[in-house]
């Protein structure tokens, strides 16, 4: 057996280095864009590179924020503006405080362009044209900038009962005097205005006010102050990462201010977020937000396995240039029913395959080599079991994301389990006319629960309807112990047309514990991976 062991393909020391490799690839993309970034197949990329807003929605795990880190990386080498907001420190903050701190990020990366740009425009002229005297734009952009990230800053550490007093001198046509100075004003009083005439062309005000307010008044200031220092400046890019985690009743409110406060400056917003947690705009008598189509363009990330061939090649590259890294070879690793399983159990979402990647490893490893054939490398049964075990930590996450509906999701996807456990397949099919179960079987989606196969797809003696055709989550299925299920299958479309895995509400509840004996027979495991081409 120690034989064995040492000729197995899933032991040595090149794979316990992939396996630590795997660990860091799957953890929040660090600052400087990821190690192993492979660009997504349909120029998403090129799309967002593009000097315009972008909306780039996916699942969690599927690429957001490692496309975003990469091109935030290629900015900041070309020396133009880069400002990375993380909307999830913000989460526990209310508005106007987490647009109070979006704004002083921005400005911040402002700052930080502006430096670097001086520093490099800065020669033995500019200096000798500063002592004679002559006003260094730069440098009076930077004041200008200081004085607005420090009324930003103390804005932010105010409680949101408290007024402020915004004190500043209008009529001298300097930004600096325009932006004035913020202190923290009585709690108690009305808002209003005082002023004070200093000189003929000029007069100082004192507002009394409130932080939404403050910046509602400031934005012209602050949009003028972007532009002026922006000047020697090729543009650049604003990222919202992880926006989804803004309030959702926020979130137009943020992205309408960020829209103005970026118009005409040369700064472009680059928002990730998840679609069906993300309400970008509100319409009304006074609309507030970002248009998806019109103030900005969309981009998805949440491919699934509707292209399952560009797909599985996609994802086959990352794990392969993490594995030639640690000079393994994914091919030698593990079988190609474990590639393709991989796959499918990841429903497409790239974090979640090199998960399951790293746990088959170890699952491998654990069983050990038999007598069975290609039991020296990691088989489809290892990528099974290592999906069975993540099954609890997505329930977890449904919670936390969905509380008001966790209850009712939980229900329909225990309906769901049974209809395919009852059917022996892990794909269904949605009639699209039933908007209200779309929608549940949307947010399903999101929590990667279910995966889209097919949009559009007809039953036969159904007339012209058309169904949705989805995957019931392999981790979910292993994790409530179902058996002899069909995973892929599915790309027969004589399969997965069947007028009996058309699912309702509720079916799951009255198919009964017997096999998946009903009319159309039962579904077969397929020979050979899923291909598109045989839709």
């Amino acid at each position: 057996m120690d034989r064995d062991l040492k000729t197995a393909a899933y032991h040595g020391e090149n794979v316990d280095a992939l396996l630590r490799a795997l660990e860091e690839a799957t953890r929040a993309t660090p600052e400087g864009g990821p190690a192993e970034f492979v660009p997504p197949a349909s120029g998403e990329l090129d799309t967002v590179s593009a000097e315009f807003h972008h909306f780039v929605f996916g699942r969690r795990g599927s690429g957001k924020t490692s496309l975003l880190r990469y091109l935030e990386a290629r900015l900041r080498r070309e020396q133009r503006v880069s400002v990375w907001i993380d909307q999830e420190l913000f989460m526990a903050l209310a508005y106007p405080d987490v647009l109070v701190s979006s704004v002083l990020e921005v400005m911040r990366g402002v700052r930080s362009a502006v430096a670097v740009s001086a520093s490099a425009r800065r020669s033995r002229w500019r200096r000798l044209w500063v002592a004679l005297g002559k006003q260094d734009e730069a440098a009076s952009a930077l004041v200008a900038l200081e004085r607005g990230i420090a009324n930003l800053e103390t804005l932010r550490h105010l409680p949101n009962d408290r007024q402020i007093a915004w004190t500043r001198t209008l009529g001298t046509g300097k930004t600096f005097d325009a932006i004035g100075s913020v202190a923290a004003g009585p709690i108690q009083g009305s808002i209003g205005t005082t002023a004070s005439a200093t000189q003929t062309v000029s007069s100082t005000e004192t507002i009394i006010s409130s932080k939404q307010e403050y910046l509602e008044r400031s934005l012209d200031e602050s949009r003028a102050l972007i532009r002026s220092s922006l000047r020697d400046v090729r543009g650049g890019f604003v990222f919202l990462d992880e926006f989804y985690r803004v309030e959702r009743q926020d979130q137009p409110k943020v992205l309408g201010y960020m829209h103005r406060l970026l118009k005409d400056t040369g700064l472009w917003l680059k928002i990730a977020s998840v679609r069906y947690r993300t309400t970008p705009y509100q319409g009304g008598t006074k609309p507030e937000g970002m248009q998806p189509t019109q103030d900005a363009n969309e981009v998805s990330l949440d491919r699934g396995l509707q292209f399952f061939d560009s797909t599985q090649r996609f994802l086959e590259q990352i794990f392969g240039n993490i594995a030639a890294s640690c000079e393994v070879d994914i091919q030698a690793l593990m079988t190609r029913g474990a590639l393709t399983r991989l796959v499918v159990a990841a429903g497409g979402v790239p974090r979640d395959y090199l998960r399951l990647a790293r746990e088959a490893i170890k699952q491998a490893r654990n069983r050990g080599p038999s007598d069975k054939q290609g039991s020296d490398k990691v088989t489809a049964e290892d990528v099974n079991s290592a999906a069975g075990q993540t099954a609890e930590p997505k329930l977890a996450d449904l919670r936390e994301d969905e509380p008001g509906s966790a209850a009712d999701l939980e229900r329909l996807l225990e309906d769901l389990g049974e209809f395919c456990r009852h059917n022996k397949v892990a794909y269904f099919m949605v009639d699209g006319r039933d908007l209200d179960l779309t929608r549940r079987i949307d947010q399903l989606q999101d929590l990667r629960f279910v995966h889209a196969l097919f949009d559009g797809e007809t039953v036969p003696n159904a007339g012209s309807r058309r169904h949705r055709v989805l995957l019931l989550d392999v981790a979910y299925l292993t994790f409530k112990r179902a058996r002899g299920v069909d995973f892929e299958g599915w790309a027969d479309r004589s399969k997965r047309r069947r007028p009996r895995l058309v699912y309702t509400t509720g079916a799951g509840a009255t198919a009964g514990s017997g096999g998946g004996a009903s009319a159309g027979g039962q579904a077969t495991p397929s020979t050979g991976p899923p291909s598109q081409r045989l839709a």
